[in-house]
């Protein structure tokens, strides 16, 4: 992607998913969107999630292998560093992106300057509603008072903003 303009940093942390991967892989390949990256943090799985990540040839993806287990928030974290885009979306990979997802958001954030961060809800495999976000701002701080509504793998955030607070808090528990 080194003469594309990349608008969206797309980080996938993976430990031990080899049983799913593939199928987040594929729903980020198949975005509508097409200026993105793919940072695929592999957080040393021992299971066969090295071999599927390296069985991809796509420009778009760019692989971190890392020699130890050091955590999900830390490997984001790396992520954000090595990230080109000006929006990051997290991306896990047990999960089925659907296909206009980055462009969906993408066009909220460009139209709503003020807007620093986005979310959504989701569906497990099964069509079971996993999370739902509350619809008004009123109804999301409310919710923070008691849990955190926010479907991690569905956020779609403005990099500038996620460093200036210094990125991920490296000491969260998953």
């Amino acid at each position: 992607m080194k003469n594309e303009n990349i608008e969206i940093s797309v980080i996938m942390y993976v430990y031990n998913n080899g049983n799913c991967i593939k199928h987040a892989i594929e729903s980020i390949l198949s975005q509508t969107f097409p200026l993105f990256e793919l940072i695929i943090i592999n957080d040393a799985s021992n299971d066969n999630s090295k071999n599927i990540i390296d069985s991809y040839d796509d420009r778009r993806i760019y692989i971190v292998n890392n020699n130890e287990n050091i955590g999900k928030y830390k490997s984001i974290n790396h992520g954000v560093d090595i990230s080109k885009g000006k929006y990051i979306a997290i991306m896990e990979a047990d999960i089925i992106a659907f296909p206009k997802r980055l462009q969906i958001q993408y066009d909220y954030l460009e139209k709503n300057r003020n807007v620093l961060a986005i979310g959504s809800s989701a569906e497990n495999y099964d069509g079971n509603l996993k999370k739902s976000i509350p619809y008004s701002y009123e109804d999301i701080l409310f919710s923070l008072l008691s849990d955190n509504k926010v479907f991690h793998s569905s956020l779609f955030v403005r990099i500038e903003k996620l460093r200036d607070v210094g990125n991920y808090n490296e000491n969260f528990n998953d």
